[in-house]
């Protein structure tokens, strides 16, 4: 029964602790440091809370990312490249929407491994002002490193237009096996602690 124990909580603080390393692997994703942690070209640039008048609200913090202010082409794009489990899932969530007149912006999302394949792909696309909607998407990591990148599509409108990107984040979605691991150590605890009393 010791043994029992043991193990299961060799299992538990394991799956916790590699739970925890990976839960955000990377940084800035509010922006609130500027571009800090970011590569990014082209007609990318911070703004504050509310931009271009009645337009997007930044959802978390004072700072958001904009492409193609000014009326300028689209032609921007931003990139982090972070540390992952090869085999671990993740999940990307992020908010964006738009500022300035009628119309939509599409913003493209990339998963990419280390030599610069695509793991998974999202076009996210908003055709209101106001409150930034949130996307989601999940790629699969098949080495120590991931590439999170989003690029302004080409055939955005700019005139007026701008898109705007804020609450960037990636969270390591634990397996139904890692799941099944800890369960089996809360229960081989619980039934310890029973046994003594």
């Amino acid at each position: 029964m010791k043994n029992l124990f043991a193990t299961a909580a060799i299992v538990l603080a394991n799956t916790l602790a590699l739970s925890h390393a990976h839960a955000t692997p990377f940084t800035n994703g509010n922006f609130e440091n500027g571009t800090t942690g970011w590569t990014y070209s082209g007609n990318v640039s911070t703004a504050a809370p509310v931009y271009f008048g009645a337009g997007s609200v930044a959802k978390d913090g004072k700072t958001m990312i904009t492409f193609n202010s000014g009326d300028s082409p689209a032609n921007g794009w931003l990139m982090q490249t972070f540390d992952t489990v090869a085999g671990a899932t993740y999940l990307v969530s992020f908010g964006y929407g738009m500022a300035g007149g009628n119309g939509s912006q599409e913003l493209d999302a990339f998963a990419l491994n280390a030599s610069g394949a695509s793991l998974s792909n999202l076009a996210a696309v908003s055709n209101h002002k106001g409150d930034l909607d949130t996307f989601t998407f999940m790629f699969k990591a098949d080495s120590t490193q991931a590439t999170l990148k989003f690029m302004d599509n080409t055939r955005n409108s700019t005139v007026s237009l701008d898109g705007v990107l804020d609450n960037v984040s990636v969270t390591n979605v634990p397996e139904p096996a890692s799941l099944a691991l800890v369960g089996l150590g809360l229960l081989g605890l619980g039934f310890v602690a029973r046994r003594r009393s």
